[in-house]
């Protein structure tokens, strides 16, 4: 009987809490590794802050890209133009290995002035990274990643509607975003839960027998 109270005081004290949603903040810098002819790119230099819901968050600005229309009679060829994506996070805390994320992409296709205009895409690789946190009271996880892995077929003439914003047949802005999944965190060091007043109800009634228990092998 005193083994049986002490287990149900184990499963009542003992299980940690469970904290879902987590918050985070972060913001990015991009750079790109060889020439990159009227597209440049801004950065998300104010933060980008929020709460995860259900261990998920989408459409978070990573900053953007803006296509311009090369000088008349010119074509602009990227072949495999790297570029490289900086996000610094500030929330969550402690995350391991360091608060940044790098991503790393390459941008292939061709701007031109004349007819069809060319097609600029994009492409990530990893698509999204996974991330632990730590800061020795609560630890964590999630995963983040490039929504749709980057941007395809951008063109400075819009003729995908794919623009954030436009100026008609001069440039085409194009936003990147990202998105948070799987996101779960719970505390380091197990904390007392509530018990629910049935528990309450089972607990008083198993010390109870312990004590009937114990004045009746006293009694004998």
């Amino acid at each position: 009987m005193t083994s049986r109270a002490a287990s149900l005081l184990l499963v009542l004290l003992a299980a940690p809490l469970l904290a879902d949603p987590i918050q985070y903040s972060f913001t990015t810098t991009g750079a790109f590794g060889a020439a990159h002819p009227d597209l440049t790119f801004a950065n998300q230099s104010s933060a980008v802050t929020g709460t995860t819901v259900s261990g998920a968050a989408s459409n978070l600005a990573l900053g953007s890209f803006t296509l311009t229309r090369p000088p008349g009679g010119t074509t602009d060829t990227y072949n495999d133009v790297p570029f490289t994506l900086d996000v610094l996070f500030s929330l969550p805390p402690d995350i391991s290995g360091g608060n940044q994320g790098q991503f790393d992409a390459e941008l292939s296709g061709t701007i031109t002035r004349g007819a069809g205009d060319g097609e600029l895409s994009i492409a990530f690789v990893p698509v999204y990274r996974p991330f632990t946190f730590d800061n020795g009271v609560i630890q964590g996880s999630f995963t983040f990643g490039i929504t749709n892995g980057g941007i395809a077929n951008m063109d400075w003439a819009n003729h995908d509607g794919g623009a954030a914003s436009t100026v008609p047949n001069t440039s085409a802005t194009y936003d990147l975003t990202a998105y948070i999944s799987g996101a779960s965190q719970s505390n380091d060091t197990p904390t007392p839960a509530v018990p629910e007043p049935g528990s309450i109800g089972l607990l008083a009634t198993v010390l109870a027998g312990v004590v009937f228990s114990f004045r009746r092998k006293s009694s004998v």
